[in-house]
């Protein structure tokens, strides 16, 4: 007998037990394998190009000139440093427009009655500045009434802008709180005068009627009205001058106008008491007409205004 070969039982049974299908996965995987390989080949490939081109390079040099052989050796630069405020924020309360209006109208106002009445500022003078009415006892004659507005018109306006220029050149113009007040302070004085005008008007009519002595109302409001005409002659003058000046000069030309005013106040105070004396009425009630008409509305609006001015 011939001796038989050792058979490999091993392969042999690897070889039954691999079918079609695992025979297909095994091809499979190889190519996947395959080309997995050559994406990462790809890739790294591409890397490399896109390392080369963006390699930093060196930058050329640029030409450069210098300023001063461009725009000679006198040039000089500065620095402009930008403002953090609008400029209209920095403006003194004189530059404010409403304040700027105010005296411009007061200014026209003004010309316009002093070369319109003519005739009217004498007569009102020499009645108040003169002893003619005491000597011949007759009613003194008045204005008609749109002159008489125009006469009082000009004088709460003067006194408006008056006090508050008057009252910057004490508190200062630097003031913030002041800057923001003259624009309407002068149109608030001008409203609580005429507030005051009326409201004497009103006391006097009373007046006149409980006690039946108008004829003796009426004179005593001639001589008021001539005498405020005075004032309002030789004061408002002063009153635009201290409003176009600076601080200084509007101080010199406030005092002007307190000496002013004082004159005024003393003169018709002596005329009233003349006149009450004239009509044999008493002193007492010329004191009482002294504080109750005149003093107190004035002293009212002079708290007012201390009170309400910005500190």
């Amino acid at each position: 007998m011939m001796a038989t070969e050792p058979i490999d039982t091993l392969s042999l049974s690897a070889a039954d037990t691999l079918s079609g299908s695992g025979i297909k996965l095994l091809q499979a995987d190889s190519l996947r394998s395959d080309s997995l390989q050559t994406a990462v080949g790809l890739i790294d490939s591409l890397a490399a190009d896109s390392l080369r081109a963006t390699s930093v390079r060196t930058p050329e040099p640029i030409d450069t000139a210098d300023v001063c052989a461009v725009f000679g050796a006198d040039v000089t630069c500065r620095t402009v440093a930008v403002p953090e405020e609008w400029p209209g924020a920095s403006l003194p309360p004189t530059a404010r427009p409403g304040y700027q209006l105010a005296v411009v109208g007061l200014l026209l106002l003004f010309v316009f009655l002093f070369f319109r009445m003519r005739t009217e500022w004498r007569r009102l003078l020499r009645q108040a500045w003169t002893r003619d009415d005491e000597e011949c006892g007759e009613e003194p004659e008045t204005l008609p009434f749109g002159m008489q507005a125009a006469v009082v018109c000009c004088g709460v306006w003067m006194l408006g802008v008056g006090t508050m220029r008057f009252a910057l050149a004490v508190a200062g113009n630097g003031a913030q709180a002041a800057a923001e007040a003259i624009g309407w302070g002068v149109w608030a004085v001008a409203a609580s005068l005429f507030g005051i005008f009326a409201l004497q008007r009103l006391l006097l009519g009373a007046a006149a009627a409980l006690t039946f002595s108008r004829s003796r109302v009426r004179r005593l409001m001639a001589l008021r009205h001539a005498w405020f005409a005075s004032f309002v002659l030789f004061g408002t003058p002063f009153v635009l001058l201290a409003a176009l000046a600076d601080q200084r000069w509007a101080v010199l030309f406030g005092v002007c106008f307190a000496v002013i005013a004082c004159v005024h106040a003393l003169g018709y105070a002596i005329r009233s008491f003349r006149l009450f004396g004239k009509l044999n009425l008493s002193i007492l009630l010329w004191i009482l007409y002294l504080c109750a008409v005149e003093i107190m509305p004035v002293g009212i609006l002079a708290v007012g205004l201390l009170r309400s001015w910005p500190a």
